[in-house]
């Protein structure tokens, strides 16, 4: 699970902690790794960026499968609207063929 970590002088990191761990725990964590300068810990907001400075990258899948639908969709619609005048050039001669046939 992410948390947010404020430490001093007016940082916040994001980092990962075992699930199942609380408040108490990842302060006490937390307050070892950065030499008790931790003023607070919150669980990190779902989908939101993290402002550490750890030069990791926060990419997720979920970024990723965003975009691809997006595009997807874009992809899609325009398909649509180019095949329009086709399909409803056959659409109109199949009904027009549909009466001489009779």
């Amino acid at each position: 699970m992410k948390w947010q970590i404020w430490v001093e002088p007016n940082k916040i990191f994001t980092e990962e902690y075992p699930n199942g761990w609380d408040h108490n725990d990842v302060m006490t964590a937390a307050s070892n790794r950065y030499g008790g300068k931790v003023t607070n810990v919150n669980p990190a907001p779902i989908g939101g960026d993290s402002d550490d400075d750890d030069n990791q990258s926060s990419f997720s899948g979920g970024d990723l499968d965003g975009n691809v639908a997006l595009v997807g969709g874009l992809i899609a619609l325009v398909a649509f609207f180019t095949f329009l005048p086709y399909i409803l050039g056959f659409g109109a001669i199949a009904l027009i063929g549909g009466e001489y046939i009779n």
